[in-house]
């Protein structure tokens, strides 16, 4: 998903936050999706707080197809369209100075493919290039099957569940209540 840059663009340090939490600016600049500002928020310092970051600050911009095209296009060489970028300028001793730029377009498009809703696609994007920033990757099975976990974790503290989440939730509690059903009926009198 999110590509984490060598060649990240430079920029003034973020102002100082508060020694327990993260500074998170959220700017956006499309019209594909709502943006829950709260559960941006919350979701960076959570996915933040996985890696042992406390301190610093992240900057957050949503945009349209057309600017993270050119983003990725400028500093990693492939001008398409992509979900999420990621860019770390400082980090260390639970300290981080970064960027995330996430696509509105793309989030509602990939929605109607995983069935739920382009905010929490787009919740998916922030969360998966704030543990990026945190210090998880994805390139080995392995690292992907631990993101993809921390993934879940953090968007379940946000109250959103993938929908295929959901339909395994419903079909086991649809089979307990047909195991319930028939158990209740094999004790019936004759």
């Amino acid at each position: 998903m999110a590509i984490r840059a060598s060649r990240a663009p430079r920029r003034p340090p973020a102002p100082a936050a508060s020694p327990s939490k993260p500074m998170v600016t959220i700017v956006n600049r499309q019209r594909a999706v709502p943006v829950p500002r709260l559960a941006v928020d919350r979701g960076v310092r959570l996915a933040l707080s996985r890696g042992g970051v406390s301190r610093g600050g992240v900057s957050v911009a949503i945009v349209d197809d057309a600017e993270i095209a050119r983003v990725h296009g400028q500093f990693l060489n492939d001008p398409t369209p992509t979900d999420c970028i990621s860019f770390v300028f400082e980090s260390g001793d639970g300290s981080i100075d970064g960027e995330i730029v996430v696509s509105g377009e793309t989030a509602a498009a990939a929605a109607r493919r995983f069935s739920w809703t382009a905010t929490d696609e787009l919740l998916l994007y922030v969360v998966h290039a704030a543990l990026h920033l945190a210090g998880f990757d994805d390139q080995s099975p392995a690292q992907r099957r631990a993101m993809r976990r921390q993934e879940r974790l953090v968007l379940a503290e946000l109250g959103v569940r993938p929908a295929d989440a959901q339909r395994r939730a419903a079909q086991k509690r649809a089979a307990h209540n047909r195991s319930a059903r028939n158990r209740a009926g094999s004790k019936r009198p004759p």
